[in-house]
């Protein structure tokens, strides 16, 4: 008997695929996780371990799944993440990754000179990490009791609250009105938007598998990546609600969307037909004048991001301590680039462990601002 453990993007959930070797019969069950599920091992000829967030952008836990009978019930139930699952030969023991990840959110100038922690350090999920700037706020991902949230802080103005429970993955209209984000609980799986000041009913305006929303600068679309066609790729939908359109039906990697500032081109990471992973940059709304540029071979996980200008894709390198940014056009006879933008400060305290995501806002005349976590 073999087990596949995955998500089903049309019916958005996890599911375990039971497969008999000999007759080849499949058998399905629910396994009640939420995106992205981490692993699964046989407990026994009757049980299988799974690793997996019980909501989207919640900690990850273990949980127990009976054979043939599909029932589940949790193993765990903490504020720790525990990523991947295995059993040892003798089947007496579990191997699994526990951590304890917490974070801060850092805002410093654009040349990451100066700056500091504007939170202290609160849980996260290994998973899923964003921050967003709403006009003088910084929304971020966080967790509450276990649960995915959104909380907001106006540095060096008072202390951080909550802006809704059960959410994850923040973006911000332009205005700073309107807070988009992702869900998936049985009150409904996609992308839902809230009043920032008045904190109004949630509404939903976008269903099924949708994640790392981009609100466009003329506050009319968001921008999201979905599995929903078969491969992971970019899409564009009305924020008012309407139909959700593919940009181009090519792969586009999590935390690597964005929109330029001026609401005419889209940001990605993708990978050829020899699986090389490259940033792809092209009009919206359907990649027109697509640009391609090879990854930075100092370029690390977390989000990517245009600057301010729009001429150069910024990063986090594999440090997870500095911010660099490669142009998108080629300089000096065709050669780019890539230059360092804000690094970890070395004379004062260090930024607090790795920055996972950034978010930069257009200050005037003054230099933009950077916030990290």
């Amino acid at each position: 008997m073999i087990a596949v453990f995955g998500d089903n993007v049309d019916a958005q959930r996890t599911e375990v695929v039971f497969v008999d070797v000999a007759t080849g019969k499949e058998t399905t069950h629910v396994a009640g996780g939420a995106y992205m599920p981490q692993g699964l091992a046989w407990l026994g000829p009757n049980d299988l371990l799974l690793s997996q967030p019980k909501t989207t952008g919640s900690h990850v836990q273990l949980w127990r799944m009976s054979y043939p009978g599909g029932a589940v019930t949790p193993l765990t139930n903490d504020l720790s993440s525990y990523v991947g699952a295995d059993i040892t030969r003798d089947r007496t023991s579990v191997v699994t990754s526990r951590s304890d990840t917490r974070a801060a959110i850092w805002v410093g100038d654009a040349a990451g000179t100066q700056g500091t922690d504007v939170t202290s350090t609160f849980p996260i999920s290994v998973l899923l990490t964003s921050v967003a700037w709403a006009g003088d706020r910084v929304l971020y991902s966080t967790t509450v009791n276990g649960v995915a949230a959104i909380a907001s802080v106006i540095p060096g103005r008072g202390a951080p609250v909550d802006v809704v429970i059960d959410a994850a993955l923040p973006a911000v209209t332009p205005d700073g009105k309107t807070v988009v984000y992702i869900k998936s609980s049985e009150d409904g799986t996609g992308l839902w938007k809230i009043d920032a000041q008045t904190g109004a009913r949630p509404v939903q305006f976008e269903k099924g598998s949708a994640f790392f929303p981009v609100v466009t600068p003329d506050n009319r679309n968001v921008v999201f990546i979905s599995p929903r066609g078969g491969r992971q790729t970019p899409w564009i939908v009305p924020i008012d609600g309407g139909e959700a359109k593919e940009i181009v039906h090519a792969f586009a990697s999590a935390f690597s969307l964005d929109v330029s500032r001026d609401g005419r081109r889209v940001l990605f990471q993708t990978s050829d037909s020899q699986n090389r992973f490259k940033f792809a940059v092209c009009d919206l709304p359907d990649c027109a004048n697509r640009i391609d540029l090879n990854l930075p071979a100092n370029v690390g996980f977390g989000a990517t991001r245009f600057t301010t200008d729009g001429h150069a894709v910024a990063y986090v390198d594999s440090s997870g301590s500095n911010l660099w940014a490669q142009p998108i056009r080629a300089v000096r006879r065709g050669r780019l680039r890539v230059s360092p933008i804000a690094r970890a400060p070395t004379t004062s305290r260090p930024l607090p462990g790795r920055a996972t995501a950034s978010a930069w806002r257009s200050c005037g005349r003054r230099r933009p601002t950077i916030s990290c976590c």
